[in-house]
């Protein structure tokens, strides 16, 4: 635990002047309607550490889920994700915990790769690019789906939210398929 706090302490030297607040394991930063989150994840064997990395945007989230977002955002509510390895290069990257340099290298990597990928999301239509670049877009998993045709409808293309969504919804099973049809309807789109 040591070593996990060791690296809380750095990484807060790190991300407090930037305006990030940090609960637990997790910073947010809030910029607008948007907040971003830097996540240090323990990994199941407890013996190295990931950086989880996102954007919310509170108004897609609040359509998509029917609920304003949470006060802390945690990574896995993020419009957009990633993993800071990703970010780095073609692979993830974790890094044991215990070894010296780990606080300094996250650190830096964070400020290198990851404070800039969350800025970039700032700018308009880039979290629909993203996400449209994403293979999670081809693999049904519906939350990128249901966030990119929000963000497109959003920006007025409507009918390609719509069709978005219907075609998700005709594809999918189980409790999604409600889901979908709560936002069909927040959307003012029948169902």
């Amino acid at each position: 635990m040591d070593s996990v706090n060791h690296l809380l302490r750095r990484l807060d030297e790190e991300l407090l002047p930037r305006d990030f607040h940090r609960h637990k394991h997790t910073w947010n930063r809030k910029a607008e309607s948007l907040v971003d989150v830097i996540d240090l994840q323990v990994s199941k064997s407890a013996d190295s550490v990931f950086v989880n990395v996102g954007v919310l945007d509170a108004e897609i989230y609040a359509a998509c889920w029917r609920t304003h977002p949470p006060r802390f955002a945690i990574e896995p509510n993020c419009t957009v994700r990633s993993r800071l390895g990703l970010l780095m290069g073609d692979h993830d990257v974790s890094w044991r915990l215990g070894e010296k340099a780990a606080g300094d290298e996250i650190a830096a990597a964070v400020r290198a790769f990851a404070v800039p990928f969350l800025e970039r999301m700032h700018a308009p239509k880039s979290l629909e690019q993203y996400l449209e670049a994403d293979p999670s877009m081809t693999q049904r998993y519906p939350p990128p789906i249901i966030y990119c045709a929000l963000l497109k409808y959003r920006r007025g293309e409507k009918a390609q939210a719509e069709q978005m969504l219907r075609g998700l919804r005709a594809r999918t099973v189980g409790p999604w398929v409600a889901r979908i049809g709560e936002v069909l309807q927040g959307l003012g789109l029948a169902t």
